[in-house]
């Protein structure tokens, strides 16, 4: 009934990294990961990929990451705050992160989470 996607996301994941790289930039990262996200949700679409918008606060026990996203509001590298509640992308297994470098400059861009659940598959 369906055939195989001629595209896989790993594949989507690195164009849209091509296509938006100013955005591994801090400054450029902040206050972005609500258009990121809707950004990349339809550009997965156009390959007819499925993901989803998450979001969550990192002050609360879904935060996906503490080691990347701080509980308490800080400053990063440039200096900025950036805020506690914050948008990704589900994309079923994973989630990523297109605004990531707004938190720190020290984890890959774009970043990727496993989840817990897929750990244990």
């Amino acid at each position: 009934m369906y055939g195989r996607l001629s595209v896989s996301i790993i594949e989507v994941i690195e164009e849209f990294k091509r296509q938006n790289s100013e955005y591994a930039d801090q400054r450029k990262a902040l206050d972005m990961c609500g258009t990121l996200s809707e950004r990349f949700k339809y550009f997965a679409s156009m390959y007819g990929l499925h993901v989803e918008m998450w979001s969550f606060n990192a002050a609360y026990e879904d935060n996906p990451d503490p080691s990347i996203y701080p509980k308490v509001r800080c400053k990063n590298e440039s200096g900025d705050c950036p805020c506690e509640w914050h948008v990704i992308v589900d994309a079923g297994m994973f989630y990523i992160d297109w605004s990531v470098r707004q938190y720190t400059l020290k984890t890959e861009y774009p970043h990727i989470i496993v989840k817990k659940e897929a750990m244990h598959l």
